[in-house]
């Protein structure tokens, strides 16, 4: 690879060639690439005309089949069998409600002889009815049998449209025509919002569509006097403001056309160039004309990179004469760079080791952790039995408190042969032992404080029921309760033991809170609003503190002097898992107030 280089560097003669050789290979690739460039140009402009024809097309189309849906109808088939002088009102109404709800520009009827018998317009000053059309082509291609199109301004109204005509037929005779005309100045509308410049011409080069205005109504070529003596005859077109358009072409490249912006510029950077479609149905030609300014900026853009890569290039080729001198620093460099690469994979080996001996370690470390969490979960185990035992002394506290009572109770009456009311304590001591019973019963079932109270209850008999049962201790510390609830039942989704607890240590925590106070008063209120049950509970005591108000439902956290802290934990785990709500706040007039809620519970729809 040397010798080559050195070669170029001592022969001068050589080394001209071979540089004056790049810079024409660089040259083919920069207008090739100009070339590929442009051919994206042409393909993407391409793309937009054919769309800008299918609107073109999809517009024309939606209306194409009018004319003869309107030859069939019987209204205007009726019309041609009378005198024009007796055509009806009717007629002229029935077509321009037509009109109006086709949204076409106009509709309006010929007879054999080219004369308008009725039109959608006829209200207007520039009506149609009258007027002979014979001289239009649409008239004739319909007499013919044809389906007639033609694009033209109107003589009555000087406004341009297109119109589709289909003749009337009577036994196999053509008796009239039906004439649609519709407007495209929407579409050219659309075409003005957007960024290129696209006209339509007809088969005579006059431009009667273009999304630039002052294009409108103007010739690609000189008219001959027949065409001329044509338009004239037809009216297609007022030959008066028909003018040259500004179309200057310099030369044809392929199917395009290269314009000037022009007539006195020169042609060596052609300032627009056009691409043509055909609508052969219509004999007209479709235009886009795209400027070239971006085209050219990338020719210089090119051009440039052209010369730095070919200056590139030679410096290249000159650094080669500095390349021998070099070639023992890079052997004296290679060699470092080995000597680099061994020491690197000694110390990445070592750093293998290294981790290889971390891995060990982490899975040693790993293993303790298991044997870790087993001891764990085995304590875990120890401390969830200890709570169960604790909550299970703590929840037959209360109900063995009231046998207690009842029993002292009994004893007194028995003593004063009061007898029902003895029988009457006796059931309730025989109830609170059944739902002590109960109790048992599901704590040996779940073997945990986590339970789902299933099924519904009346929460007022509830309440009543658990009043009753702390009857003897809040006339023992002189309580006075008030009650407001209402005499229907209220069902909720838990059963009469969860709803039992909830009020027993509802209450009880309440007495315990007014235990200081000489005048004690505790409030139940039951209600129900939007569909749900609330239940508010609010005494005269001391109320919360700021500081435990948000841990008062927190397992094992108390105040009091004594108790462990289960009652209020257990009541608000019964009301979540019940699918209710419970919140703890001061009242206003003083005391603290308990508020629960529950959905209420409906029998048809187990809610």
């Amino acid at each position: 690879m040397r010798t080559p280089c050195s070669f170029i560097i001592k022969n001068r003669w050589r080394f001209h060639i071979t540089s004056i050789f790049l810079l024409l290979l660089m040259l083919t690739i920069s207008v090739l690439f100009l070339h590929m460039r442009f051919m994206t140009l042409v393909g993407t402009d391409k793309m937009r005309l054919e769309m800008y024809k299918s609107t073109l097309y999809s517009t024309i189309d939606q209306y194409y089949i009018l004319p003869y849906m309107l030859s069939m109808d019987n209204i205007i088939k009726q019309s041609m069998d009378q005198p024009d002088d007796n055509v009806s009102e009717s007629l002229n109404k029935h077509v321009e409600y037509f009109n109006t709800q086709l949204k076409t520009a106009a509709i309006f009827i010929l007879n054999a002889q080219g004369k308008t018998i009725a039109s959608s317009n006829w209200r207007q000053p520039g009506s149609y009815v009258g007027q002979d059309y014979s001289y239009r082509p649409y008239y004739k291609q319909a007499m013919m049998g044809l389906n007639g199109r033609f694009y033209g301004i109107g003589s009555t109204t000087n406004t341009p449209g297109f119109f589709l005509s289909t003749g009337i037929k009577r036994e196999g005779k053509i008796v009239g025509v039906v004439v649609v005309k519709i407007s495209l100045n929407d579409i050219e509308n659309v075409w003005a919002e957007g960024p290129e410049n696209i006209i339509v011409s007809d088969e005579h080069s006059i431009i009667f569509l273009s999304s630039k205005s002052q294009w409108r109504m103007r010739t690609l070529e000189p008219l001959p006097s027949q065409i001329k003596e044509k338009l004239q005859l037809t009216r297609q077109y007022s030959l008066s403001n028909i003018l040259p358009a500004d179309y200057y072409p310099c030369f044809t490249f392929n199917e395009f056309i290269f314009l000037k912006e022009k007539a006195n510029q020169f042609c060596l950077l052609p300032r627009f160039y056009t691409q043509q479609i055909s609508i052969p149905e219509f004999n007209w030609k479709m235009t886009i004309i795209v400027p070239l300014d971006n085209f050219y900026w990338t020719w210089a853009i090119s051009l440039v990179i052209t010369l730095i890569l070919y200056l590139l290039v030679l410096v290249i080729i000159k650094y080669w004469r500095m390349r021998s001198h070099a070639q023992q620093l890079l052997t004296q460099a290679n060699e470092t760079l080995e000597m680099q690469v061994k020491e690197r994979t000694y110390a990445l080996e070592s750093m293998n080791q290294k981790l290889l001996q971390e891995m060990k370690e982490r899975t040693q470390a790993e293993h303790i952790i298991q044997l870790t969490r087993s001891e764990l979960a085995e304590s875990n185990k120890l401390a969830a039995l200890g709570q169960m035992a604790t909550e299970i002394a703590h929840e037959q506290n209360q109900p063995l408190a009231a046998i207690h009572a009842l029993t002292d109770n009994a004893r007194t009456m028995l003593a004063k042969k009061m007898y029902s009311q003895t029988d009457q304590n006796l059931k309730y001591i025989i109830s609170v032992v059944e739902r002590m019973t109960q109790l048992m019963s599901e704590l040996k079932t779940f073997a945990s404080r986590h339970r789902v109270p299933k099924g519904s209850a009346d929460v007022i008999k509830v309440m009543y029921s658990a009043v009753a049962l702390l009857n003897h201790s809040m006339e023992k510390n002189n309580l006075e309760r008030r009650i407001k609830a209402p005499s229907s039942p209220l069902f909720v989704g838990c059963d009469e033991l969860g709803l039992e607890q909830i009020f027993s240590n509802l209450i009880t925590n309440a007495l315990d809170a007014m235990e200081d106070q000489q005048r004690k008063r505790l409030d139940i209120s039951i209600y129900k609003e939007d569909h749900k049950v609330i239940i508010t509970l609010k005494d005269n005591g001391c109320g919360f503190s700021p500081q435990i108000i948000e841990r008062i439902f927190e397992a094992f956290f108390t105040t009091k002097r004594r108790g462990i802290g289960l009652g209020l934990a257990i009541v608000s785990e019964i009301v979540r898992n019940s699918n209710g709500t419970i919140h703890a706040s001061n009242h206003p007039e003083g005391g603290a107030m308990i508020t629960l809620s529950w959905p209420e519970w409906r029998e048809d729809n187990g809610k």
